[in-house]
């Protein structure tokens, strides 16, 4: 979903320990949701809950190629440097994020990734050994390695797999092989597991699904419709997750046990594309009621 929510809004290195202080983190270890001249696509925040980085476009250009910034004062970009970014993730430390982006505006153009250093945006490129186009990342809690929703120039179909990637080496390896499914949006809900939603194609909606990033084995948790949008999961074992619904008591933002229990419904619709934090229950989504500016909302407090 993320690959088509990107494609739509643009037509129409790892070092230290903890996170970085300074100009880039909000007022008293609070993150600030000012997108100063930019339209956030979508955002997430840190492993400590303390910064906002958002995938945005111009809000004076909504056909310019997107940036990663970080929130704080007015958004410093983080990158890239050319080309358009497509997806982001931060490092478990909170100290670098891994940039994904195309040379060219399609989706359909090949994947570089960049690691890039909050403190002092110094980066290293990782090249991929399998060309791809990414539909979502998320980096491993022992920040070696990433695992990506991907899909190969040898599909035969618009299906998209998961994918482990080294960081220093670019070395890929196949975690799940489901043709005429994609999941799509990984995010770990802990050392070993990530949720992903699954869908028959790229822009269709779909359901969400436990994995484990080391086997592939898939388990699936009972959200209150199959029309979800998006999902990702924080450090206490819970799920944040968009329903796309015409009935209003369904349609949101909502919050569950990672077994769909205790289910809570944190916004209604007009928000969309949560993402969560590895070690809090905070969400980041997007509000589009005054469309077609956009703007950053922390829920779920």
């Amino acid at each position: 979903m993320k690959l088509a929510v990107i494609a739509a809004m643009l037509l129409a290195v790892i070092a230290g320990c903890g996170e970085t202080d300074g100009s880039m983190k909000g007022d008293g270890g609070e993150p600030t949701t000012e997108s100063g001249s930019w339209n956030p696509v979508y955002g997430a925040l840190s492993p400590r809950g303390s910064q906002i980085a958002f995938l945005g476009t111009p809000r004076d250009d909504p056909l310019g190629a997107a940036r990663v910034l970080i929130t704080g004062g007015d958004p410093v970009v983080l990158g890239p440097e050319t080309g358009f970014a497509r997806d982001f993730a931060w490092s478990p430390d909170g100290t670098a994020i891994l940039i994904a982006f195309g040379e060219e505006r399609s989706t359909s153009s090949p994947t570089t990734y960049e690691l890039v250093s909050v403190e002092d945006g110094s980066r290293s490129v990782v090249e991929p050994h399998v060309p791809h186009v990414t539909a979502g990342i998320a980096i491993d809690p022992d920040g070696a390695s990433a695992v990506i929703s991907a899909q190969a120039p040898s599909a035969t179909d618009d299906s998209l797999d998961l994918w482990r990637m080294d960081l220093q080496t670019g070395a890929m390896t196949k975690i799940t092989d489901t043709p005429g499914l994609s999941e799509s949006g990984p995010s770990f809900l802990d050392e070993t597991h990530v949720v992903v939603v699954t869908r028959p194609g790229v822009a269709d909606r779909g359901a969400v699904k436990i994995v484990d990033s080391r086997t592939g084995e898939a388990t699936s948790p009972s959200p209150p419709a199959d029309d979800i949008a998006w999902v990702s999961a924080s450090g206490d074992g819970t799920i944040a997750f968009e329903v796309l619904s015409s009935d209003d008591a369904e349609a949101g933002i909502w919050r569950a046990k990672s077994d769909g229990s205790d289910q809570e419904r944190l916004a209604s619709k007009g928000v969309r594309s949560p993402i969560s934090d590895r070690s809090s229950a905070f969400v980041v989504a997007i509000d589009a009621s005054d469309a077609p500016t956009t703007s950053l909302v922390v829920v779920g407090e």
